[in-house]
């Protein structure tokens, strides 16, 4: 009897030990669960988890299950950490990867345009009648006329091309008529390009043709640098498109603070507005060497105010 009595008290023992362990074993699953970074070992076709140490319940344990869960939760924070640092590593590589790629279409794009320009204006060489081949000529040689006059030859944007390149370095024009020449913005463009580069020429006479707000932009920067250039007739283009856009105009206006060289500026019927109107005002007010500004003919909102002030100001510089 008292044999059968140890034996139960030993076996109601072992079994709270093991409830013991068993619940132990639960709370470090769960605990554990959100947590887990164990790598499974491979063998084969056999998957294997890690093993999961299971202990008893006491304040010891308890503890130490703590810093595990601890461990684990750095463990996880720091994978995540690196997980995003890559992704965003790789998000700014194919970012680099593709704006390489824009540059470099670009390029080609800027090499194709450029090579298309170089075919047309090497077909208008050969096309070309005695007149203009003959300026060209004198221009690239540095012997031509003081004074030329396009009346009579027929420009197109190639052609003026060419003669803006034989006036980018030349030194013997001195006054250039390219009126009622059907000029176009491109050609404006071309025209402000050769303003950047050539240092002689004093007059540039461009009436009666259909430059717009880029050929604006364009010569307004170029007046920015040239220091040559006394006489600049712009009159009735369309270097607002028809009013309705003034920011190349207000650039050209803008570069009359920094330009010291013109003297003659005509702007006549080109839709200027009183938005624009005060840009000039301040300008010309800055600029101490124009004694000539022609505004008529533009858009009525262009205040007598804002004409008065300008013209004070030339006839300030006039005396």
């Amino acid at each position: 009897q008292a044999f059968a009595q140890a034996t139960s008290a030993r076996f109601r023992a072992a079994v709270r030990h093991i409830a013991v362990w068993a619940m132990a074993a639960t709370a470090a699953g769960e605990d554990l669960s959100a947590y887990e970074e164990e790598e499974n070992e491979v063998r084969g076709n056999l998957v294997f988890k890690p093993p999961v140490e299971v202990l008893p319940k006491t304040k010891r344990t308890e503890q130490l299950q703590k810093q595990k869960i601890e461990q684990l939760r750095l463990k996880k924070a720091a994978a995540e950490a690196e997980r995003k640092k890559k992704a965003q590593q790789e998000a700014a590589r194919r970012q680099e990867q593709q704006a390489q790629k824009a540059r470099q279409q670009q390029e080609r794009e800027k090499r194709a345009e450029a090579e298309r320009k170089r075919r047309e204006e090497e077909e208008q060489r050969k096309k070309m009648e005695g007149g203009l081949d003959q300026i060209l000529d004198t221009l690239q040689r540095n012997v031509s006329q003081q004074h030329i006059t396009m009346c009579g030859i027929e420009l197109g944007s190639v052609r003026l091309r060419l003669l803006t390149h034989a006036l980018d370095n030349n030194t013997s024009c001195m006054s250039m008529d390219l009126n009622r020449k059907g000029l176009c913005d491109e050609d404006g463009i071309s025209l402000g390009g050769m303003l950047e580069k050539n240092g002689s020429l004093q007059k540039l006479e461009c009436e009666g043709n259909n430059l717009g707000v880029r050929s604006a932009e364009a010569i307004g920067e170029a007046l920015r640098k040239n220091d040559s250039l006394r006489s600049l007739n712009l009159e009735s283009n369309n270097l607002t498109a028809a009013g309705n856009d003034q920011k190349g105009i207000i650039k050209l206006a803008e570069a009359l603070q920094e330009n010291r060289s013109l003297r003659v500026l005509m702007l006549s019927k080109n839709g200027i507005t009183a938005q624009a109107g005060e840009h000039f005002v301040r300008a010309i007010e800055a600029n101490d060497m124009l004694t000539l500004v022609d505004l008529s003919g533009n858009d009525p909102s262009l205040g007598v105010e804002q004409l008065r002030r300008i013209e004070a100001a030339v006839q300030r510089n006039r005396e």
